[in-house]
């Protein structure tokens, strides 16, 4: 029996468990996505404006784009189990009257942060899985972000990126390499998902490189031809074990769901600082909704100078 039969059929048996439990408290994930679960490239491809930007990009090694379909199904699967688990979370902040977030203690230590937030506004769902799909998307609304790019597309909705963050601790910018891989689901139901891998960035100051989630992560290595500041170890590396969103429509709102969990690499930081940073970078789905809220709801003085459009 072939690899992807087992999956599908791992996957049915987990289906009907999930039916025979009662309907998760809180969970903003439809039914369909967990149909998914056993499918191998479920993704709906249609014209994309970031893949059209990068076509120039494209990798045309098949092998290297199987071993990085392996690796994000692999971060689909942990993702989902994460998104379904509610007992393992401990809730943690409120950070505004839409957005919680809570945390986890994992394997070996790995801390994961889980979040939920709701924008009022069900014409905005476009517009945020486009937004959060961008790899330069966060500068919109997120004033720690410096820059993203794609660094190698293999297909539409399966990119490789770089984001840059700023570090006020080490005073210079965090980075990390990462794949992303894009899901629609139904035209109401989208997943972005994002997992650093084993990629050689030939930073010399590198300290870490191991994803402490998803184990094919590990597995396959793969080469790039690094920014010159990052090649000289002028930056500091970040792993993203798993970070991901579930955007789902809903007749007056679009609800998210975020799992992150990302090892920033300070050893100078204390676990407080660590714990307040990665709640900081929950909260951030907040500033994507008042970002939102801001947009849409200027509305100029009479005789004052508007925007131009």
């Amino acid at each position: 029996m072939n690899k992807v039969c087992m999956k599908t059929i791992f996957a049915i048996i987990a289906l009907f468990a999930y039916v025979r439990n009662e309907v998760l408290e809180g969970t903003v994930v439809p039914r369909e996505v967990f149909l998914t679960e056993g499918v191998k490239n479920p993704i709906i491809y249609d014209s994309d404006e970031i893949y059209e930007q990068n076509k120039h990009l494209f990798c045309t090694n098949s092998e290297e784009e199987d071993q990085v379909e392996e690796i994000m199904e692999d971060a689909r699967r942990i993702f989902l189990r994460f998104i379904k688990d509610h007992s393992g979370f401990k809730f943690y902040d409120q950070h505004d009257k839409y957005t919680s977030s809570y945390f986890m203690k994992y394997k070996d230590g790995t801390c994961i942060g889980k979040s939920h937030t709701k924008i009022p506004s069900a014409r905005r769902y476009n517009e945020i899985v486009k937004t959060l799909w961008d790899p330069n998307g966060e500068k919109k609304y997120n004033p720690d972000f410096v820059s993203g790019k794609v660094v190698r597309a293999y297909n539409r909705d399966l990119l490789m990126i770089q984001q840059r963050y700023k570090n006020d601790v080490l005073r210079c910018d965090n980075y990390y390499y990462a794949f992303a891989a894009k899901y629609e689901i139904s035209n109401k139901t989208t997943i972005i998902l994002k997992a650093s891998g084993n990629i050689n960035d030939h930073n010399k100051h590198r300290n870490k490189n191991r994803n402490a989630l998803i184990k094919s992560a590990n597995a396959f290595e793969f080469d790039i031809d690094s920014d010159e500041d990052i090649a000289a170890g002028k930056l500091n590396n970040m792993v993203v074990n798993l970070s991901g969103y579930i955007i789902t429509k809903k007749k007056k709102s679009v609800l998210i769901s975020h799992i992150d969990s990302v090892d920033g690499n300070i050893p100078v930081a204390s676990d407080w600082y660590r714990l307040m940073n990665k709640s900081n970078r929950l909260g951030v789905i907040a500033d994507l909704k008042h970002y939102m809220d801001e947009k849409y709801s200027y509305t100029p003085r009479v005789g004052a100078a508007g925007y131009g459009f």
